[in-house]
């Protein structure tokens, strides 16, 4: 049988029918691998769940930070596969047949990689653990269990994450403020505080990627940020709050809707992320227009606040045609609301005006 490879990055990859390996991934390395770069000090990285090991070659290759590479897979044809490529990558780390659990425990890193079939949890807790001698870190997560995360088996949700999504039409921000106030809760466990670097939700899975502090106060600041978001299915009226404290929504009457606990704070860091699209540009990733619209989407979206409103949901609420973001944005602008695009949705917008002076722009422009 002929040998089949792939060229991805800086990677040159042998591939096995036996392995897997996911070419619509390519995007989501592409992001972490600039992440990575990004962090800037010299790291140690730990890629679990290696598989062909592109990940750990890709991080090495592409990244002078990259010190130490150490990949780890359950799979004992993974383990062969990952040593072959890494070796023909002229990548020097060591290759473990390992559950990453355990491998956590027994090692220390500066940079997780958890990228699992489905959910991160049950690895959270082993690796905001493997922490405990290091005062900065960092754990880069891959959910492809979305739609749990964005409410359609809800008790599900509760069970993995221990939080109530809701399957509306900002369910993909609901899913990563879930999946962040998982990660928080088990760092506050290991005293450890987070900051979430960038996220963000694309096709079928959602990647964070934050910085891990050590220490009683940080772990508490990160904890304060977690709370709800309530919303009405009558109206579209939410609100981010600690605590409910009413079930009734203020703008209706009808009754509110709960999703949390989640992260209430910032999703990125901007000045994280236009680093990321400074290293962007010089590597010329086959990806790079697409990443670079990305990554200015979710610069554009820091210190806004939590749940986007799509516009289609609003027009259709008020029994009106379509209308266009640009102009909306324009009227709120000049009102003196801030407003932005937000990369989950193209037909919605994050704003700090209230729904009902969006709705009244609206009915403005269809006059």
């Amino acid at each position: 049988m002929k040998t089949e490879f792939v060229c991805e990055g800086k990677a040159k990859l042998q591939k096995s029918g036996s392995v897997f390996y996911n070419p619509h991934m390519e995007f989501c390395r592409d992001i972490s691998s600039l992440a990575v770069g990004a962090v800037g000090e010299k790291i140690s990285i730990c890629d679990s769940f290696c598989a062909s090991g592109i990940r750990g070659i890709r991080y090495k290759r592409e990244n002078g930070n990259a010190q130490e590479v150490a990949f780890v897979d359950m799979n004992k044809e993974a383990y062969a596969l990952a040593r072959k490529n890494a070796k023909a990558n002229r990548v020097k780390g060591k290759v473990h047949v390992s559950d990453a659990r355990k491998f956590f425990l027994e090692h220390e890193f500066d940079f997780l990689e958890l990228d699992p079939f489905g959910t991160p949890a049950p690895y959270l807790p082993y690796a905001f653990n493997s922490f405990r001698a290091k005062k900065i870190g960092y754990v880069s997560a891959t959910a492809t269990d979305v739609a749990v995360l964005c409410g359609a088996h809800s008790e599900a949700c509760l069970k993995v994450y221990q939080a109530h999504p809701i399957d509306n039409e900002f369910c993909h921000e609901n899913g990563i403020r879930i999946l962040l106030g998982k990660m928080a809760r088990e760092a506050a466990g290991a005293e450890l505080g987070i900051e979430p670097l960038v996220s963000f939700s694309h096709r079928h899975y959602m990647k964070i990627i934050v910085r891990v502090k050590k220490g009683a106060k940080e772990a508490v600041e990160s904890v304060r940020k977690l709370g709800y978001i309530g919303w009405c299915s009558r109206c579209l009226f939410r609100n981010a709050i600690k605590l409910p404290e009413t079930k009734i929504c203020p703008e209706c009457g009808n009754l509110l809707e709960f999703a949390g606990p989640l992260w209430l704070g910032e999703l990125s860091n901007r000045e994280f992320v236009e680093k990321m699209r400074e290293l962007n540009k010089e590597r010329k990733y086959a990806n790079e227009k697409a990443v670079e619209k990305m990554l200015s989407l979710i610069s554009e979206e820091c210190g806004m606040p939590p749940a986007y409103y799509d516009l289609h949901s609003i027009v259709k609420k008020l029994k009106q045609g379509a209308v266009g973001s640009e102009p909306v944005m324009e009227s709120l602008r000049a009102d003196g609301y801030r407003c932005a695009k937000t990369h989950f949705n193209p037909n919605a917008i994050k704003t700090d005006a209230p729904l009902g002076a969006i709705k009244e722009i609206i009915r403005e422009l269809k006059i």
